[in-house]
């Protein structure tokens, strides 16, 4: 199902920094739009927003016409009501549950029997199959990063959320969980918004960009578009774009 976000937001840090953003977005069941920018451009705060755990002096975000936040009428709705899943850096597994308790954990209220199965359908696609029982620091990196993504997706969210999924490995595990990660999101079929400073993560994952500098959009469009057309030199820059 495809998902229309409206989002627009303003707010100013002690730092001086101002976040100063507006977009309109469809989300395909199964596509992935990137935000993209250097740190401290404004992507993880968006995403914190919409995750609902950003205050925000001022906007909206419209999720198929339902109000998440709209600061001129006080609504704030918690991330609980937002059916959202995140995953961030740092992966946040319970480290005293181990990988099928860590996935299954936003089932409750689900049958024994349906956990099981979708928590096994997850192993599989994951490519984690053997793996239920142990422990997160029985894991590497690039496993613990497939188990917080699995439980992050386990009860089919209506959007999810993935900041910098992948900074945190090495450079050829990074290599080999971009082509499985977007084989899964689209199997899955559940919207997703990806913030990363990488250009590879943008080329190999998503279907949109929206790339950003210092609080403010520099271009949005299909990814495709945005690495064939640049706007600005910035853009190139930031999406490595090689001069013509």
């Amino acid at each position: 199902m495809t998902r229309h976000l409206h989002l627009a937001l303003g707010h100013r840090y002690r730092s001086g920094f101002v976040l100063d953003v507006e977009f309109d977005q469809s989300l395909e069941a199964g596509g992935t739009t990137a935000l993209v920018g250097a740190s401290g451009s404004g992507k993880s705060t968006i995403l914190r927003a919409l995750a609902g755990l950003e205050p925000i002096d001022r906007g909206q975000i419209l999720c198929d016409e339902v109000p998440w936040l709209d600061t001129s009428r006080g609504i704030n709705r918690p991330p609980q009501q937002r059916d959202i899943g995140c995953l961030f850096q740092d992966y946040a597994l319970f480290p005293h549950l181990n990988v099928h308790s860590n996935i299954a954990f936003g089932l409750r209220g689900k049958s024994r029997a349906e956990r099981d199965r979708r928590v096994a359908g997850l192993l599989d696609l994951l490519q984690l199959t053997g793996l239920g029982r142990r422990y997160p620091h029985e894991l590497s990196g690039g496993q613990q990063q497939r188990v917080g993504l699995a439980r992050a997706v386990a009860r089919r969210p209506r959007l999810l959320l993935l900041d910098e999924p992948l900074s945190a490995l090495d450079t050829p595990t990074r290599h080999d969980l971009r082509t499985l990660l977007r084989t899964f999101l689209v199997t899955e079929q559940i919207p997703t918004v990806l913030v990363t400073h990488d250009p590879a993560d943008v080329r190999a994952l998503s279907d949109h960009v929206i790339v950003l500098e210092q609080g403010q959009i520099l271009q949005a469009g299909p990814t495709a578009d945005v690495l064939q057309f640049p706007a600005s030199p910035q853009v190139q820059r930031l999406l490595a774009i090689p001069a013509l």
